[in-house]
């Protein structure tokens, strides 16, 4: 079957990996069949065909948009992932907000697609984490609320493709799909349908997946939604399952096509080969600094000796007599080196009377 949904993967993942110490949800019906016999059932059948009319018909719509809201409750704790996707033909973008791990606040990331790229922002970046990362951005005038584009169609560490055609056709998102892995594993009760209880001239699609218990571990169920407006597009889903006390999780997404669709894309932006190759570049300068600083300090012995204001030529007779592998520049010398195939530049130069030493 064709995925339907946007973000049923990672539904899939907070299930899979919630299965170890969680037992099932009271409300959820049992699940005793395998895989195969659960779509061999009548109602997933009807359920599948919908899905792929469904699918056939999502290319021709101009904008989607999916907003998921992830709560997990343990040890009376709650914490709360919400995520944004949007997209039209040519560009997406996700904006995912979730708790820092180490210190508990708030942290969003943003990521997306535009003109054949992904991008990022700059926080959440891996190499805005390298050394000599920080000067990069500072001489290219960056910060962290920056976007970095990525060169590339792949999207960054552990985050879902977000081009237009994976989140039209819905490449990440089909729950039972997602946990094929755990399929020979899983039990499924049969799929059943009904009117909505909100809306009644909405259907929805209801069965529960789960693990049955080991020696080691209890049995755990999760109960899935999956609801088709009158037109029969892909409305909301929901997945839920837990204990009370112990720990209860709840994901719902909605999705919808609207004609409309403000797409803003970053203005301020760096491409990420123009980042990394400064990040190189400072280091290679880097790497010839404590040498500029020695020809500057030799210049101004030299000039001091002579009892003369200090000119080029101190620093150029400094550099040769340190031995410096040097070429000359107004008003002084250049110093340059290759890191990872970059070069990078520092130069000692005078300015009335007295040197200056910089990358140039």
């Amino acid at each position: 079957m064709k995925k339907i949904v946007v973000a049923m993967t990672f539904v899939a993942t907070v299930a899979a990996t919630s299965f170890v110490g969680v037992m099932p949800a009271a409300n959820a019906a049992d699940a005793t069949l395998s895989y195969s016999e659960f779509m061999a059932t009548d109602t997933y059948k009807e359920f599948v065909a919908l899905s792929n009319a469904y699918n056939a018909t999502i290319w021709t719509k101009s904008n989607i948009v999916v907003d998921m809201h992830t709560t997990v409750v343990a040890t009376g704790q709650a914490k709360t992932i919400d995520v944004s996707i949007s997209a039209n033909k040519t560009s997406a973008k996700a904006d995912m907000t979730i708790p820092d791990p180490t210190t508990g606040k708030t942290v969003t990331i943003s990521y997306g697609y535009a003109n054949g790229s992904d991008y990022q922002n700059m926080l959440m970046w891996s190499g805005s984490g390298s050394k000599n990362a920080q000067a990069a951005a500072d001489r290219l005038g960056k910060s962290e609320t920056s976007t970095v584009i990525l060169d590339s169609s792949t999207p960054p560490d552990g985050l879902e493709p977000i081009d237009p055609t994976s989140i039209f056709f819905l490449k990440i998102l089909d729950v039972t799909q997602g946990l094929m892995a755990q399929a020979a594993n899983l039990k499924f009760s049969p799929m059943t349908k009904s009117a909505d209880i909100t809306d009644p001239t909405s259907t929805d699609y209801d069965f529960t997946l789960g693990m049955p218990a080991t020696s080691l571990t209890p049995a755990v169920n999760y109960e899935v939604l999956y609801e088709f407006d009158a037109a029969g597009a892909l409305s909301h889903l929901e997945m839920n399952g837990g204990l009370p006390g112990t720990m209860v999780m709840s994901v719902t997404a909605d999705i919808s096509s609207p004609d409309v669709l403000a797409l803003d894309l970053p203005t301020d932006t760096v491409h990420a080969k123009a980042f990394n190759a400064m990040v190189k570049q400072i280091t290679a300068e880097k790497s010839v600094t404590a040498s500029a600083n020695a020809i500057a300090a030799k210049a101004k012995t030299l000039a001091k000796a002579s009892k003369k204001t200090l000119t080029a030529k101190h620093i150029t007779d400094a550099a040769k007599a340190l031995k410096a592998k040097v070429t000359t520049v107004k008003n002084g010398v250049k110093l340059t080196t290759t890191y990872k195939g970059v070069k990078g530049s520092v130069c000692v130069i005078t300015a009335a009377g007295t040197t200056n030493v910089n990358h140039c």
